[in-house]
């Protein structure tokens, strides 16, 4: 089973996927398991999760936050947020490779551990595809273990 997780094309290929609970609903599907991956880069500053299911489809879920020196908890507006002055974006791949990027939605972070590298929070945007639109709703995540960079 390991070796068919390191040997599927993503973004960030030859990382060990942790299992840990997240969910989701994309249109009328929901999403749960899984594989997730999750780094905080210090130089950048920068946040992104990755969420695959158990077992790995070719749907798959990216949260990045760009600019922001750490999550503290709060509501983060999709796009530039004037508040934090951070960058949000949020990603679904249909298939691997239609991908569906955020244009409204909100992520809230509920718990960001410093000490004990974990993040927890709630995610929904619409996504668009080209001409196509995506609801994504009811995203959670809960004591995600990230990696500090």
């Amino acid at each position: 089973l390991l070796f068919a997780m390191q040997s599927c094309s993503r973004e960030s290929d030859n990382l060990d996927y942790s299992p840990q609970t997240f969910e989701y609903k994309a249109g009328s599907v929901w999403y749960t398991g899984g594989h997730t991956k999750a780094w905080f880069y210090d130089s950048v500053p920068a946040f992104k999760a990755e969420f695959y299911t158990n077992p790995i489809t070719g749907n798959y879920l990216f949260i990045e936050v760009d600019s922001a020196n750490y999550l503290p908890p709060r509501i983060y507006n999709v796009g530039y947020d004037t508040a934090t002055h951070a960058t949000i974006r949020l990603r679904f791949y249909a298939d691997g490779s239609h991908v569906y990027t955020s244009t409204s939605g909100k992520l809230t972070i509920t718990n960001f551990d410093t000490i004990y590298r974990r993040v927890s929070g709630t995610f929904q945007f619409t996504g668009k595809s080209g001409a196509s639109t995506l609801q994504i709703s009811g995203g959670q995540f809960d004591n995600l273990e990230y990696i500090r960079q």
